[in-house]
């Protein structure tokens, strides 16, 4: 876990416990974090007020975390028919690479389902999106 965000989301949850208001607004000031406000804010709703220690966020924040992120990944798969194994690779070479996935040929080789002719150009656009996104919520600046 990236100790600086967890740094900085460990105030925010610290505040929280205290009763305080969740200042999330110190997330939308990260530029990094701002995709992952959200699910902060889920997490600060949810789980934050079943636990009895400021010592248990951050093996509660990675649990959160990780299920959320496996949520969004199959979510993905299932909605846009995506091959969960290729989806997989070209994750993982976003994020080592940096490079963001090409609509050709890595969006278009995840998708399972046959497209018709006019469908093919937004699908790939589509999906290509929503990996990105995907990455920059989930696992970007949040990973181990």
């Amino acid at each position: 876990m990236n100790i600086k965000r967890l740094g900085l989301f460990g105030l925010v949850c610290l505040g929280a416990m205290l009763g305080h208001a969740a200042p999330t607004h110190l997330v939308a000031g990260e530029i990094e974090l701002r995709s992952k406000r959200e699910l902060i804010q889920k997490f600060i709703d949810s789980t934050l007020p079943n636990l009895s220690s400021a010592a248990e966020i951050p093996d509660s924040f990675e649990d959160f975390w990780e299920q959320e992120r496996r949520s969004a990944f199959d979510q993905l798969v299932k909605e846009e028919q995506l091959n969960p194994d290729k989806l997989q690779e070209v994750i993982n070479r976003y994020v080592y690479t940096g490079q963001k996935p090409l609509p050709d040929p890595d969006i278009v080789e995840l998708i399972e389902r046959d497209l018709k002719v006019l469908e093919r150009d937004p699908a790939r656009k589509r999906v290509q999106e929503k990996v990105i996104d995907l990455v920059e919520t989930c696992i970007r600046g949040m990973a181990a």
